[in-house]
C-alpha cells in the first residue's frame, strides 16, 4: 500500500507529539508499505528510516527551526502536494491538512494558547502572544481545515493509546530507580508520582499540587512526592512554592530517558483533558508496569476502569479535580495494598499496549480508506 503521511514539523525530542510521525512511518515501512512524508520541516531525517528501508521525504522548508511556523503557507502547500499524489492513501497527523485518515497528534491551537494564559496575568497573555506570532494564522488554518474535512466527508479521530517504549528489564529497572531517585534527592521509600504536564493543563495541575499540600503523611517514609515534566518548569515551580509543596516536587523540562523516569516512580498521573491527546504517556506508563491516576476525560482514561482488560484496575480516575478530590485519590494510591494490585495489573496488560495493536488498527483504517476512495 502507498501511504502519504502528512505532518507539520518533526522534532527530535522524545516527548514531542510529532515523534508519532517517525514511529508510525517506521512501523508501516517494517510492514512492507511504501511511505511518502510531506512535512514543513524535519529536524532529523533518520526518524524515517528502518531496517534498510526509507520513506520518500518531501519537505517544504528543510532548514526550518521550531518557532518559525507558517500555518497558512504550509496548509496551501500541503493541499497542493496531496492533490498531486492522489494515488496514495492519505494519513494526516496535523490539524492543518485533513486526509482520508485524520489523526491529529497536537491539541487545537486555541486550546493550547488558552491553556498557557488562562491562569496568568495580562502581562502573561501578552508574552505568550508574542511568543506565538503565528497564532492567528494557525486559528484560521485550523478552521479552514475543518471546512475542507466536511467537504471530504472526514473528521479528526482520536488515537488509540499505544506505546513505542522498550521497557527496562527487572535488574535495569531497579538500578535506574536507585540512581534517578538519588540524583533527584528522593528517598527510596517515598511514593513518587510522575506527571506529564507538557500540554499546560493548569487547572488540573493546580488541583493536583493543592491535593499534595493537603496530604497528611502518616510517616516520613510514605511521603508523596512528584516529578513533573513540563515546558513551563519555572511557572510550575512558582506555583509549587505558593502551595507549600516545592520541597516535594522535582521539575524536568523534557527527557529522552522515559523508561528510567518510570522506573524511578511508583505511579504515573495524567492531569490533562482529552483535547488533542494521543494517550501515549498513559500507555507508556502501563507498558513500563506503572499504574496510572487520571482526570476523568483524559485520553485513555477508560482503560483504567474496572474490567477494561479483565484484570483488576490499572489505576484510578477522578472527576473531582479540586485539591480535595486529588488528595483522596493520592491517599488511596499511596496504600501499599492498592499499589501492589494495580502494579500487577499494569504488568499483565503492558505488553498489549505496544505498537502492534495500534498498527493493526491503522492498517485496517488505511485499507478501508483506500478501498472507499
Amino acid at each position: 500500500m502507498r501511504v502519504l503521511l502528512v505532518t507539520e514539523f518533526v522534532r527530535v525530542m522524545e516527548w514531542s507529539p510529532s515523534v508519532w510521525a517517525g514511529v508510525i512511518c517506521r512501523g508501516l515501512l517494517d510492514r512492507g508499505h511504501e511511505v511518502t512524508l510531506l512535512a514543513d520541516g524535519v529536524e532529523d531525517v533518520r526518524a524515517f528510516h528502518s531496517a534498510g528501508r526509507s520513506a520518500a521525504l518531501v519537505v517544504r522548508r528543510p532548514t526550518r527551526i521550531a518557532r518559525t511556523r507558517d500555518p497558512l503557507g504550509f496548509q496551501r502547500w500541503a493541499r497542493a502536494e496531496m492533490g498531486r499524489r492522489g494515488e496514495s492513501v492519505g494519513l494526516s497527523l496535523t490539524r492543518l491538512a485533513p486526509a482520508a485518515v485524520w489523526m491529529p497528534t497536537e491539541p487545537p491551537s486555541r486550546d493550547e494558547f488558552l491553556g498557557s494564559v488562562r491562569s496568568g496575568s495580562a502581562a502573561t497573555v501578552v508574552l505568550e502572544a508574542l511568543a506565538r506570532p503565528w497564532i492567528l494564522s494557525a486559528l484560521r488554518a485550523e478552521r479552514r481545515a475543518m471546512r475542507m474535512a466536511g467537504a471530504m466527508g472526514t473528521s479528526p479521530r482520536g488515537h488509540e493509546p499505544a506505546s513505542a517504549l522498550a521497557p527496562l528489564g527487572p535488574d535495569a529497572r531497579e538500578r535506574a530507580r536507585t540512581s534517578v531517585r538519588t540524583r533527584l534527592g528522593l528517598e527510596q521509600t517515598h511514593v513518587v508520582v510522575l506527571i506529564s504536564a507538557m500540554d499546560s493543563h493548569w487547572s488540573t495541575l493546580r488541583g493536583f499540587l493543592g491535593g499534595m499540600a493537603q496530604l497528611k503523611s502518616a510517616s516520613k517514609d510514605r511521603r508523596v512526592c512528584a516529578i513533573v515534566l513540563s515546558r513551563e518548569a519555572h511557572s510550575i515551580g512558582l506555583l509549587a512554592e505558593r502551595l507549600g509543596v516545592a520541597s516535594r516536587v522535582r521539575l524536568m523540562s523534557g527527557t529522552i530517558r522515559m523508561p528510567e523516569l518510570f522506573a524511578a516512580s511508583d505511579v504515573a498521573c495524567v492531569t490533562g483533558g482529552s483535547s488533542g491527546g494521543t494517550g501515549r504517556f498513559l500507555a507508556d506508563a502501563v507498558r513500563c508496569e506503572r499504574p496510572v491516576l487520571a482526570a476523568a476525560g483524559a485520553t485513555g482514561a477508560p482503560l483504567l476502569e474496572p474490567g477494561a482488560f479483565g484484570t483488576s484496575p490499572l489505576g484510578l480516575v477522578t472527576g473531582d479535580l479540586t485539591p480535595a478530590g486529588w488528595r483522596r485519590l493520592l491517599e488511596e494510591a499511596a496504600e501499599p495494598q492498592w499499589m501492589r494490585s494495580a502494579s500487577r495489573a499494569a504488568r499483565d496488560v503492558g505488553p498489549s499496549l505496544g505498537m502492534d495493536r495500534f498498527l493493526d488498527r491503522l492498517e485496517r483504517d488505511l485499507l478501508a480508506a483506500g478501498e472507499g476512495g
